[in-house]
Parts: structure tokens; C-alpha cells; sequence
């Protein structure tokens, strides 16, 4: 549905699908290319296609083993990177030799097996799909006359949904989104790009007209789990998160700590902070967190010694990694 009003919103969630192979992941992409807005499915396809493809047609994007496609070229990160927004673009010289914007923006959905960019997470809504047992029996998707006939039939009542509704989901993303109630939970990029799926939920649910559990509830709540799952997420990967949270348990601790010499250094030998390396890069970093490093003789030796301003930590902690 959301693929047919996209470009009412400044901004659209991509769909990552995760799953090991077998699942159903590229069986998933074929049956929705063949529904949603000009819909395509690539399993290969280079940055120039993407691009020219999505500023001609407006393409809603199936994107399948794509990490494959990173292989190909960083710069169809870009591509991606910009792609969930109505301001992305990508600069390229046209056939005459003049610079031209090229728009990325459309509805996207890439599956894969590996986990994707800290980047790519935030612009997305994760969907887990887990293969099938053996016992489970499933209606074999085939494309005959009569699958045809049936996606046919979808697409027009998709087109004529958006013709009946896109004025009143403008108005609505134009004038009540920050009066959403129950979203305290979404902030900055992921209140983006949920706020179109409730927006929808809600469409759905007056058309709907009864009292039951709403999609609306429903999609709140698979908001939640989103959230859960990318603080678990920030705490496993990212690197700033890790290093808050490792700051915190040495506060907690109040346990004097001297660094002798790298190899002893408690980042460094953790595994979660392999890449730090020297005492240097550690300042460095530390610095971004608002703790100071001074080097005093102490004891006719050269030591560094760090100063965690207590509120700055607390204060990040709470935007990065949660409440303290």
C-alpha cells in the first residue's frame, strides 16, 4: 500500500528481510515486485541502474543477495544511504557532459543473510523470517494466467486506494504527525520513517470500522520490538554504545585503574574493542565522549590520566544507549 502514496512523505522505511538461505526470502520479494508500485526485482544490477531506474520510474526496488551487491561498488551505498529520503540524490554527469541530480528516493527492500550497515539499520524496519518445517504444507506459488489475473486485480485496487486517500494522508502527515499518540518510544530517524506505516495502520483501521485490535496496535508494537532490537544491536556493534558502556561499569566500580603498558589496556583486551590498539587512539576517542586525558610524573613516570565528566557520560548514555 505505503509503495502507491510514498512520495507524500519526506521520508520511507526501507524493508530488510533477514534470514538464512532456504527461508523464503527471494520467493517473498518475487510475489510483492509483481504488486507494488513498478515494481522490479534485481539479483544483479549496477549503480547506474539503480539510480537511472528509480529517478525515470519511480521504482519500488526488490534487492535480493544484497550483499552481493556491496561487493560491486561502494558507491551504490550511497545510492541506498540517500535512497529512504525525498531529498536523496546523487549527482552524475548526463550524456551531454552537464551535471545532473539523479533522485534516489523509493521504496526499497533488500534481503540477505549478514547483518547490514549501522547506517542502513536506521533507515529500515528489520523483518526475521525462519524456514519452513517439514511437516508445514504451503500453496506452491506458480505464475499462471490465473496468478496474473490475480496480481492485476491488486495493482488496480492499490492505484485506485491511493487516488481515494493520498489527499487525506497528506493532510494528515502535514498537520497531526506530532500529536501521535503512544510513539514516545520512536525518536529522531526511527519516528521518520514509522510515522508513514502508522499513518497507513490508521487509514486501514477506519476503513476497517470496528473495535477489535487495531493494525494500528499492532504496528506500534512491532515498532517496540524494532526498537528493542536495535539497542540490542548498538550494544553489540557500535562502537560508541560499547564505550559508554564500558565507562559506565568503570564509574560504577570507582576502582582506581592504571594502564601499564597497550597490551594490559582494558579496551584492548576486550574482545568487543580489538581495533582500538594504542593508548592514542583510545584518547581519541574518549575525547568524543567528553573525557579529558592530562600526562603527569607520577612516581618519575610518565602516566596518562583520565577525567569522566560524570554528567556529560550520563548524558550521552542516555541518548545512546538508554537510561542510566
Amino acid at each position: 500500500m505505503g509503495t502507491y502514496v510514498y512520495k507524500i512523505f519526506q521520508y520511507f522505511p526501507y524493508i530488510h528481510v533477514n534470514a538464512e538461505r532456504g527461508s523464503g526470502k527471494s520467493l517473498l520479494m518475487e510475489v510483492l515486485s509483481a504488486i507494488c508500485f513498478n515494481g522490479q526485482l534485481y539479483t544483479e544490477a549496477s549503480e547506474a541502474v539503480l539510480f537511472r531506474d528509480t529517478h525515470a520510474n519511480s521504482r519500488t526496488q526488490f534487492l535480493d543477495e544484497v550483499e552481493r551487491l556491496w561487493k560491486t561498488t561502494s558507491v551504490i551505498n550511497s545510492i541506498l544511504n540517500s535512497g529512504y529520503a525525498k531529498s536523496g540524490n546523487v549527482p552524475r554527469l548526463d550524456t551531454r557532459g552537464k551535471l545532473k541530480q539523479f533522485n534516489t528516493y523509493s521504496p526499497k527492500m533488500f534481503a540477505g543473510i549478514q547483518r547490514i550497515s549501522d547506517t542502513l539499520t536506521d533507515r529500515s524496519i528489520k523483518v526475521l523470517i525462519v524456514k519452513k518445517l517439514k511437516d508445514e504444507k504451503i500453496k506452491r506459488y506458480i505464475v499462471n494466467n490465473q496468478t496474473m489475473e490475480l496480481q492485476v486485480r491488486l495493482r488496480d485496487d492499490l492505484y485506485l486506494f491511493g487516488l481515494k486517500y493520498a489527499n487525506e494522508i497528506a493532510k494528515l502527515y502535514e498537520t497531526h504527525v506530532e500529536s501521535f499518540q503512544a510513539l514516545d518510544h520512536l525518536s529522531n530517524r526511527k519516528f521518520d520513517i514509522w510515522i508513514p506505516m502508522i499513518l497507513l495502520a490508521d487509514i486501514v483501521d477506519i476503513e476497517r470500522g470496528d473495535q477489535q485490535t487495531t493494525i494500528r496496535d499492532e504496528m506500534i508494537s512491532y515498532s517496540e520490538s524494532d526498537v528493542e532490537y536495535q539497542k540490542v544491536l548498538d550494544a553489540e556493534t557500535n562502537e560508541t554504545c560499547k564505550l559508554l558502556t564500558a565507562l559506565i561499569e568503570i564509574v560504577n566500580d570507582w576502582t582506581p585503574m592504571r594502564i601499564e603498558n597497550d597490551k594490559d589496556n582494558y579496551y584492548s583486551n576486550s574482545g568487543d574493542f580489538k581495533d582500538i590498539g594504542t593508548k592514542t587512539k583510545l584518547t581519541q576517542k574518549l575525547k568524543k565522549l567528553d573525557v579529558s586525558c592530562e600526562v603527569k610524573n607520577i612516581d618519575g613516570n610518565s602516566t596518562r590520566l583520565y577525567k569522566i565528566n560524570l554528567d556529560s557520560l550520563k548524558d550521552l548514555t542516555a541518548r545512546y544507549v538508554g537510561e542510566v
